[in-house]
């Protein structure tokens, strides 16, 4: 989901699925300005594979991630999704805010700050 509104208007209110119950919202994202991207198998099944062992990762959910555009929410959403256990980390590494749901339902924000024009995850 990507939006270009202006300072001045409303913002959009983004709700991240549980990854464990699709019906269920775990975090609403108001953004401004920016883009938000999930990455996970909740929808299309195990497809995204970590390139440093050939396997698909296990210890995720799903990743969501806000940023300024969507190319860059979207493959550090992939990137830390196919990183597993490592991915809140890698992260807060690049300095980026999102919202990582790990196998067992544990949830984690990171980002102590939102990108510019974004809110943070509520």
């Amino acid at each position: 989901m990507m939006c270009h509104a202006a300072a001045d208007s409303e913002l959009w209110r983004i709700g991240i699925e549980d990854p464990r119950d699709p019906s269920k919202v775990l975090a609403v994202v108001p953004v401004r300005r920016g883009a938000v991207a999930t990455s996970g198998a909740a929808h299309r099944g195990a497809h995204i594979v970590d390139a440093r062992t050939g396997e698909i990762p296990h210890a995720l959910a799903s990743v969501t991630v806000v940023a300024h555009d969507l190319v860059t929410a979207d493959i550090a959403a992939t990137t830390a999704f196919a990183l597993g256990a490592d991915g809140a980390t890698w992260l807060r590494a690049q300095e980026l805010t999102g919202l990582v749901v790990a196998a067992d339902g544990g949830v984690d924000t990171v980002g102590s700050a939102p990108p510019p024009a974004c809110a943070q995850f509520c």
